[in-house]
């Protein structure tokens, strides 16, 4: 999965994404954690997809999101929103990883567990339901089979 990137972060230690996984409770699918390790995130130079599952629509990543060792990455990284909006607003499905974001405060999450693990879908926040904190499928919409997919699939704007 080879990736051009205008910004990234520090670099990531096993021991670290382990540290991360313990923490949540989580096994990230392989190739996202490969990635993690060659990368942790950061603002790609093509940040334009368009998915097979909705050719109409161009979705962009602002960043992929960054294990933070230090908070000099900014808010914007893979413990804040694992905590805000999995543990402390439960606005997430359990099983999505939320991997990159977009300019609007929409995710692009990876499914780690059950018949979609290794799915990658698009969270719309504008599209949640009303009850704040009710987890649920209704804003999510899938846009690749798999995490190399949606890497593969970025182009430029």
């Amino acid at each position: 999965m080879a990736l051009e990137f205008v910004r990234t972060f520090p670099a990531l230690s096993e021991a670290h994404l382990a540290a991360f996984q313990l923490r949540y409770g989580i096994r990230l699918p392989a190739p996202f954690a490969e990635f993690l390790l060659a990368n942790n995130g950061g603002i790609p130079k093509d940040q334009r997809f368009v998915s097979k599952y909705h050719p109409r629509a161009a979705f962009v990543i602002r960043k992929f999101l960054p294990i933070a060792e230090r908070q000099d990455v900014g808010f914007e990284n893979l413990d804040t929103f694992m905590k805000t909006y999995k543990i402390d607003q439960h606005r997430l499905p359990l099983r999505m990883i939320p991997v990159a974001s977009d300019m609007f405060g929409n995710l692009f999450c990876l499914s780690a567990s059950g018949s979609d693990s290794g799915k990658v879908y698009f969270w719309d926040h504008e599209a949640e339901p009303s009850d704040v904190g009710v987890e649920g499928d209704a804003n999510i919409r899938l846009v690749a089979d798999d995490f190399a997919e949606f890497v593969r699939g970025l182009q430029p704007l």
